[in-house]
This record gives structure tokens, C-alpha cells and sequence, in this order.
């Protein structure tokens, strides 16, 4: 048992006290702090667009934001470093319409969100010189991911979900899962979380 104890209190006083801790030099700030930067904000008709990086870029990341819309968390914020960390230029529409918490309905692919990639966002990346473009989705942005990804557009090159909503919600909009994963030909990455959909 001493042999133990004589292990083990070495590295105990060697861990640093709360007191001791530093955050690293590039972590966020405390969340409650609000430093939220906004980016440029681009209207596409009715829809939101807000911008992080150049106008004109030949490689993109559309951010599908979670089910409380653009103003979530660190939303924002991840989409600026996107821009700073990696040169892309990070797009955030706002599919919610700029609505508080979860809309009631929720936006489905086959009504709105289908309108807004076909004739909203498409053309804005092609004007925007878009050659390679990922989709991240956060919660419900994963139904963005998923079916941007399988919409056939070129220039389309991968997605990322998230705490993945978006099986709860094909299935709510009584659409077929496992056909739209069909119709996706660029790598998919899901970070579940044991309450994800």
C-alpha cells in the first residue's frame, strides 16, 4: 500500500491546481462572453448568407447550423476560424429565416431547403468560383449535409455530420433515408453522440 501511495502523490503534486491552469493561447473565450463575430452578411432573396472569407474562392464550406438556428453556441465562431485556420471562405445560411429556437414547422429538403440549394445557393458558389465544396452539419445541419451532398452538384468533395438529426427527420418528412445515401459519391463523416438521432 505505501508503494502505491508513494506512486501515486508524486503525480497528484505535480498536476496543476485550478488556480495553475492557463487556457491555451487560441482556446475560445467563455461562452457566456457573447464574441460572436458576425462575418459579411450576403441576402439571397429571403435567405441569410452570413460570409467568412473572400467572396470569390475556389474552396468552400457550407456550415448547416443546429436545430436553434445560426446563433447557437459557437457557430459563428467556428465559422470564422474555418476561414482563418484553413483559407476557405465559410458560408452560415440561415434556413430557420432568422426565427428564435426551433421552428415549428421545420424546414423540410422537398419545400424550402431543396429551393434554396437549387436556386439560391448553387448559383452563389458558381459566381463565387466555387471548385471544391464540404458541407458541415451540426444536429438538424445534418440533414443539410446529407442532402447537399447528394444533390449532385460538382463541385460538391464531402460532408461532415455532427451529432447527426437528420434520420429523425427524413423520417418525419417521410423520406427515404437510404435512397438519398444512394444517391451521395463523395465521403461522409458522422460524429454520433449517444442521443443523436
Amino acid at each position: 500500500m505505501l508503494r502505491l501511495i508513494l506512486f501515486i502523490l508524486p503525480i497528484c503534486l505535480g498536476h496543476p491546481t485550478d488556480s495553475e491552469y492557463k487556457e491555451p493561447k487560441d482556446a475560445f473565450s467563455e461562452l457566456w462572453l457573447n464574441n460572436t463575430v458576425p462575418g459579411e452578411v450576403d441576402q439571397l432573396g429571403d435567405l441569410t448568407v452570413f460570409r467568412y472569407g473572400p467572396s470569390t474562392n475556389d474552396k468552400w464550406v457550407i456550415w448547416g447550423h443546429d436545430i436553434y438556428g445560426v446563433d447557437s453556441g459557437r457557430t459563428k465562431e467556428y465559422c470564422e476560424k474555418m476561414n482563418t485556420d484553413l483559407g476557405v471562405t465559410c458560408i452560415l445560411p440561415d434556413f430557420f429565416r432568422g426565427a428564435e429556437g426551433r421552428p415549428d414547422p421545420v424546414p423540410v429538403w422537398d419545400e424550402q431547403l431543396s429551393l434554396d440549394w437549387e436556386e439560391l445557393l448553387v448559383p452563389y458558389l458558381e459566381i463565387g468560383g466555387a471548385q471544391s465544396v464540404g458541407v458541415v452539419g451540426t444536429c438538424f445541419g445534418s440533414y443539410i449535409a446529407i442532402h447537399t451532398s447528394a444533390s449532385g452538384a460538382s463541385f460538391m468533395k464531402g460532408g461532415v455530420s455532427i451529432h447527426p438529426a437528420h434520420p429523425g427527420l427524413m423520417e418525419s418528412a417521410s423520406e427515404d433515408e437510404t435512397e438519398t445515401y444512394a444517391m451521395i459519391d463523395t465521403p461522409q463523416f458522422f460524429m454520433d453522440t449517444p442521443d443523436s438521432a
